[in-house]
């Protein structure tokens, strides 16, 4: 009998057909992944999930990357694992890394490699984030991840003006109110830090003179009036002061100096209190009392 031929070995992913990475690529996030709250399926996914999306993100780094790049950006099983796996939950993953934490988990460095190539790549798909992560309203009990989303996606214009009317301000200072205290406290700066700058993005363009474009100007209205300043308008001049002292030239609280933020977080405070100040009669009045109150301090010698 004639022997049998060799068997052919498949040729390697990066060296077969063009195109192929990329169905291979749509073929693993049609995978799905089911999040039931059992400690069975937690335990499974804590294990799965890192090789899950490390694979996807070491597959971005090769030839065809770009390829899996636009998959991924459109693929709505990716947008269900932002919604469950990152926005609504923190169970699985923190994005934003902490102080607190020696090295970001396996499964946060592979997250954010995916979620920075998605918002580099497609404007639409800020859009689209920008919205889901806001209409869960997670931000102050999800600020680990809701945070970093934000932050990809509130690069354009459009975005801000999004996320305003999607109620950025709100929610943001909703996190002020319950974390600036002890976050200034405990010298947080990278959580601070953000929170602030996406405040400061947001007056921005809620500040922006538009008298002679109609549509834009409607917008910013109508993203005012969605916003309840008075709300958390307290707490968040309060946090505010705490965080300006050094730059106003206020007395340190209870006689003990406290932390001194990095400039980049003072000048993003200035910028909310010049909304705030703009927006509202009491932010207003509380502001410049407190400057009055401390003219000796601010006035040069002389």
């Amino acid at each position: 009998a004639a022997a049998a031929a060799p068997a052919v070995r498949p040729p390697p992913l990066l060296l077969a057909e063009p195109g192929t990475l990329a169905v291979a690529f749509r073929r693993l996030l049609d995978s799905f992944v089911s999040l039931r709250p059992n400690e069975r399926f937690v335990e499974y996914n804590r294990l799965f999930l890192p090789v899950f999306y490390g694979l996807l993100r070491s597959m971005l780094d090769c030839p065809e990357g770009d390829a899996c790049v636009r998959v991924l950006v459109g693929h709505r099983n990716w947008e269900w694992a932002l919604r469950y796996v990152v926005v609504e939950q923190p169970d699985y993953v923190q994005l934003l890394h902490s102080t607190e934490q020696h090295e970001p988990s396996s499964l946060a460095r592979a997250l954010r490699g995916l979620l920075r190539a998605c918002a580099s790549a497609s404007a639409d798909w800020r859009i689209r984030t920008l919205s889901t992560a806001l209409a869960s309203n997670r931000l102050v009990g999800n600020r680990a991840n809701v945070l970093p989303l934000l932050s990809l996606c509130m690069t354009g214009e459009e975005e801000v003006a999004t996320a305003c009317e999607r109620g950025a301000p709100a929610q943001l200072c909703g996190c002020l109110e319950a974390y600036g205290s002890a976050l200034y406290a405990e010298a947080r700066w990278e959580t601070l830090h953000p929170i602030l700058a996406l405040l400061a993005k947001c007056a921005s363009w809620l500040r922006q003179s538009a008298a002679e474009d109609g549509p834009a100007e409607a917008r910013r209205q109508a993203a005012l009036a969605e916003w309840d300043v008075a709300a958390t308008r307290q707490p968040v001049l309060h946090v505010l002061f705490l965080l300006l002292r050094p730059s106003l030239g206020l007395p340190p609280q209870a006689g003990r100096p406290g932390p001194v933020p990095p400039p980049a977080l003072q000048a993003a405070c200035f910028d909310v209190a010049g909304l705030l100040a703009a927006v509202d009669d009491y932010c207003s009045q509380a502001i410049a009392q407190a400057l009055l109150q401390n003219r000796a301090r601010l006035a040069p010698a002389g």
